[in-house]
């Protein structure tokens, strides 16, 4: 079991979570950028700060979780390409990895950790398992 563990590569799984927590926000962020813009250049001045909020909201719920599962999936899956035997380990600690990131961003921008938000979280996991067991199938 020591021999396992001293063979897992903890940097490029811990790079690996942060890049794909650091793309999701940003993705969610571009959006919002480019609707305010839109918003902006309708109304000639001054965008509606108060649409912004609530497309903000709504992008948060829908497109941030699929395509932070989207992004786990494909990290898990490169993070587990390069681990040899391991690879549905590596995958999935990456995915751990998402989770503990995921939940300390929600908890930094005042999110509260309810069924939905953990029924997404779970999905990480998932997702990174799936991510990790399909390279196994490519050998």
């Amino acid at each position: 079991m020591r021999s396992k563990l001293t063979n897992i590569r903890w940097l490029r799984i811990l790079l690996t979570g942060l890049a794909v927590v650091l793309i999701n926000f940003l993705i969610m962020m571009l959006v919002v950028t480019v609707y305010a813009f839109v918003l902006a250049f309708k109304a000639r001045g001054a965008p509606d700060q108060e649409m912004i909020s609530q497309f903000a909201e709504w992008l948060g719920m829908w497109l941030t979780p699929l395509t932070g599962i989207i992004l786990t999936y494909f990290g898990a899956f490169m993070v587990a390409k390069k681990a040899g035997e391991q690879y549905v380990l590596h995958g999935l600690l990456m995915g751990i990895v998402v989770v503990l990131l995921s939940f300390a961003e929600t908890k930094i921008f005042n999110g509260n950790l309810d069924l939905k938000e953990g029924i997404y979280l779970a999905f990480y996991l998932v997702a990174s398992y799936l991510g990790g067991h399909m390279t196994g199938r490519k050998k």
